[in-house]
């Protein structure tokens, strides 16, 4: 059997007295060892060798501090302030002595599945059983020793999480023996890739799309694009040269036709934060020369009778005025995808401001001023 993709972002089951404070500053790191072409070293210190784990109620691959929080599309929306705050999962550690397991519990991130409510981030639950008397024996393996001046290789290992379970149904969360390199051991793996795999669940994490969202096919969030010179980036190559540069399609991200997404924009997106020691006059010139993204989240869709739809893309074409200069920042905004959909190929929106500057956006960037007559036809939307 191949081994499982490694998903327990960042190695939080690993014996590590390590504590990971920014999913950003790791990803940082690995991505400069990788391309500068250094190794990481190991450094002398303690063992990491890790303690008794807790026996709990229960098994729980949802718990929140699991994946760290990783969506899985950038359009995921922020978790909702007044949701249930599910209680974190105990440390992960050795199995304590009494401990007789009869299960194991495998947990893989970084899925997905689809309900009425829409398309979560989930975790893939499989429970195990074989030889525990071999498994137990593998786990208290204990962590090697770190040399000095180790040269390491460059790459983030990203595991699973295992639990055991006893008769009773008690459980616990089991820490990987790791290498001198911090990598979990390949030996453990082995031991855990002979288990029998006797049932597969996926259970849901955090909600990424909304069911309305979902249908109409609109992202949770959504941006202004900066205004002009967008189509004069030389972006760089998907694909190696003399290959077809296609763009896979995902769900969610691509409106349908006739869809027109729409998006509310928070207050004070436009707005320079105060810089310290600047006077008003310094201020309002740093205001005048800054570029903003403006933001905005899905708050609903509409489908275009095809006259609109025409009028909204003809403006994105050329057919109106150039955008005239306006600093208005809109309240409200909408995107709609491409008419050929459906194709492999993803370009992006065109987008019109519903109100401020009232502007339509081409896939390119480039700003035009709405007719009267489109906003007539966008009235009340």
């Amino acid at each position: 059997m191949s081994h499982p993709i490694r998903f327990a972002p960042l190695r939080s089951t690993l014996r590590s007295t390590a504590t990971v404070r920014s999913t950003v500053t790791v990803a940082a790191f690995a991505a400069v060892l990788l391309l500068s072409g250094c190794a990481g070293q190991a450094g002398p210190g303690d063992s990491r060798d890790a303690a008794p784990a807790e026996v709990v109620a229960g098994v729980d691959c949802q718990a929140p501090n699991l994946n760290q929080g990783m969506p899985v599309y950038p359009s995921a929306p922020e978790p909702a302030t007044d949701a249930p705050v599910r209680p974190d999962a105990p440390a992960a550690g050795d199995v304590p002595a009494g401990f007789d397991p009869v299960t194991l519990y495998r947990c893989t991130f970084m899925d997905t599945v689809e309900d009425e409510q829409g398309l979560w981030s989930a975790v893939t639950v499989e429970t195990l059983t074989g030889d525990f008397t071999r498994l137990v024996t593998a786990l208290a393996e204990p962590d090697d020793e770190p040399v000095f001046n180790q040269a390491c290789t460059a790459d983030m290992e990203l595991v699973p999480d295992l639990w055991l379970e006893n008769a009773a149904g008690e459980a616990m969360r089991v820490a990987w023996p790791v290498t001198v390199c911090g990598k979990t051991k390949p030996a453990t793996h082995a031991v855990v890739d002979s288990f029998m795999v006797t049932a597969t669940e996926k259970l849901p994490l955090t909600l990424i799309t909304s069911r309305e969202a979902l249908d109409a096919g609109c992202a949770m969030q959504g941006s202004i694009p900066l205004w002009g010179g967008l189509e004069q980036i030389e972006w760089p190559p998907l694909v190696a040269d003399g290959s077809p540069a296609v763009v896979a399609e995902s769900a969610g991200t691509t409106p349908a036709p006739g869809a027109l997404c729409l998006y509310t924009v928070e207050p004070g997106q436009g707005e320079l934060e105060p810089i310290p020691g600047a006077d008003a006059e310094l201020q309002q010139q740093l205001q005048d020369s800054a570029v903003f993204i403006v933001n905005g989240g899905f708050s609903g869709a509409v489908t275009l009778p095809a006259a609109t739809r025409a009028l909204l893309e003809g403006a994105a074409s050329g057919d109106g005025a150039p955008a005239a200069d306006c600093d208005t920042v809109a309240s409200r905004f909408a995107q709609v995808g491409s008419s050929s959909s459906g194709s492999a190929v993803v370009t992006a929106p065109v987008t019109v401001e519903l109100d401020g500057c009232e502007r339509v956006f081409s896939s390119t960037g480039t700003a035009w001023q709405m007719s009267a007559e489109l906003r007539a036809a966008l009235a009340g939307v």
